[in-house]
Formats: C-alpha cells, structure tokens, sequence
C-alpha cells in the first residue's frame, strides 16, 4: 500500500484519519465531549474531500472498559450520523472489548442502527478483521481501484502510528 492516511486528529484517545474515501475513527480511551466535537468536525472536513462526496466508516473502538454515555456525547454523536447520513455508502462499527458491557453496547449500537436515519448499510463487529472483510467491497464500490481487508488494516495501522497532533481546543 503506497497510500498514506491523512491524519485530521491524533491524541492518546482517538485517532481520526481518512485513507481514499474511508473516514477512520479509531478509539483507544474513553472520549469526552471535546473528542466527539472532533470527530463531528473532522467528518465535515473528510466528506468535503471525498469524491462525489461519499465515505465509508469504520469506526473503532480498543478500550479495557465502557462506561454509559453521557447525554451531550450522545446528541453529538446523532447530529453527526444525521450529517454523515447522506454521503455514508456503509458503516462498519467494532467494539472489540471484552465483556458484558461491551456486548451490551454491541446490541445497543446494532439496535440503533436498525432505527437509523442512515440508509447505508452498516453492521457492529467484536473484531476488525470481520469489520475489515465485510467494509472492503463497499469501500471499492465507491472509486475505481480495488480495496483488500489488508489495505484497509495497513492504513489503519499507520493512522494509528502516527504522531499526535495540535490539541482538542483548536478544532
């Protein structure tokens, strides 16, 4: 893969990076409000450079634990489904943490999906390699090149890789 992701954020908690048309969302911590806004912001600015404007998502999340989401993270995050919904060509979501909570966010996400405003497919995954095969397709179907599971992992590897940027505030 010779394609280098863009890096719109980086920090301890979230990497949020595009790599052809796929905005990739990539969670390592427990995100605050300044994170979501983040990644609201950064999906406006992936979009805007997307060609004719579609993405594919894979969003990601590596944490040793979930906790219940806050109600302003909460309408961040469906303000920026609502905006994402008409340039989503499909969605692939991980929580690969272990445990009940983990499951039960698992079934929450693949709950809310179902009642989406979003019309792209989009389906929860406990694993990225599952998340990564299923994504590929829809990721091909939006350019001209082919997009393999591998160029979706290689890309997400090097986002993760990638140094830390400016702080939260100065989105």
């Amino acid at each position: 893969m010779n394609e280098a992701p863009t890096i719109f954020h980086r920090d301890d908690v979230l990497c949020v990076a595009a790599w052809r048309d796929v905005m990739l969302e990539l969670w390592s911590g427990e995100g605050t409000i300044e994170h979501f806004r983040v990644v609201r912001a950064s999906s406006r600015r992936i979009v805007d450079r997307a060609q004719g404007s579609r993405v594919c998502l894979v969003s990601s999340v590596q944490v040793p634990a979930l906790r219940a989401v806050p109600q302003d993270v909460r309408n961040e995050m469906v303000a920026r489904d609502r905006e994402m919904a008409p340039h989503l060509i499909a969605a692939a979501l991980v929580v690969s943490s272990k445990g009940f909570v983990a499951s039960i966010v698992r079934s929450m996400l693949a709950g809310l999906q179902m009642t989406s405003q979003t019309r792209a497919p989009s389906r929860v995954f406990e694993d990225e390699l599952s998340a990564l095969a299923w994504l590929a397709p829809h990721v091909s179907s939006i350019g001209t090149r082919a997009c393999t599971p591998g160029d979706l992992r290689s890309a997400m590897a090097e986002a993760r890789g990638a140094p830390p940027t400016r702080a939260l505030h100065v989105l």
